[in-house]
């Protein structure tokens, strides 16, 4: 079994593995992300502020007509009230007529306050507008920064994975499969390198007795702590 061969061809798997894994986490995705979701905000506020200001001018139209009405009880009570002699019923009139006074009064303070909301609305939506635009040239700017960096990724992982099939010619087809088998078992790690007692795939430093061991396997040498397979 060419080991070396095997051990490049790990480092190869080890840095597609790390790359496939970059490549989900690129910081220009999360930026992307976080940019879509702020214009998302910035709409659905936009969508509830409009929502709100249609609330404010229906009740509007119904206070206008509540107020026609209570205007028109009005001129037909005093009108009814000049055809009126008796006290008792000019004074009951007169207290319908106030009565209706008082309700009119209600109607034209939570009409101002209704106008005042709704030209707060219009003036807050106005200002959403312009931060839906600036928000949505920060998503445009985000969006074709994350295309670079997944481009970039990308091709990255192209090259590695043409590089992985150029190491994996050299290596014989059942070999290749042991590698393969290997590698699943231990964690995506099947073959490292020895280095000043030391394994490349556990860290551990191998004793006195273990290297000698090591050094004298006529099969395949292994780590005595992790199994993988170890270059010398």
């Amino acid at each position: 079994m060419d080991l070396a061969a095997l051990l490049e061809l790990q480092r190869i798997d080890t840095d597609i593995e790390r790359s496939t894994s970059r490549r989900t986490r690129l910081p220009e995705i999360a930026t992307h992300g976080e940019a879509e979701r702020e214009l998302a905000r910035v709409r659905a506020e936009a969508v509830r502020v409009a929502k709100a200001r249609a609330g404010a001018l229906a009740e509007l139209d119904v206070i206008e007509s509540e107020s026609a009405a209570i205007d028109s009880h009005r001129q037909r009570l005093e009108k009814q009230l000049r055809t009126i002699i008796a006290p008792r019923e000019a004074e009951a009139l007169q207290n319908e007529m106030a009565t209706l006074a008082a309700k009119r009064n209600e109607l034209d303070d939570r009409g101002i306050e209704l106008l005042e909301a709704t030209s707060a609305a219009d003036e807050e939506l106005g200002e959403l507008a312009v931060t839906e635009e600036a928000a949505g040239r920060v998503l445009a700017g985000a969006l074709e920064l994350r295309l670079a960096a997944e481009a970039a990724a990308d091709a990255r992982l192209a090259e590695l994975r043409s590089s992985r099939e150029s190491a994996a010619e050299r290596i014989e087809p059942d070999d290749l499969t042991r590698y393969e088998r290997h590698r699943t078992g231990n964690g995506g790690v099947a073959v490292a390198a020895l280095e000043r007692g030391t394994c490349g795939a556990c860290h551990v430093s191998l004793s006195v007795s273990e290297l000698d061991a090591v050094k004298r396997s006529t099969d395949t040498p292994e780590c005595p702590h992790c199994a993988r397979w170890l270059v010398r």
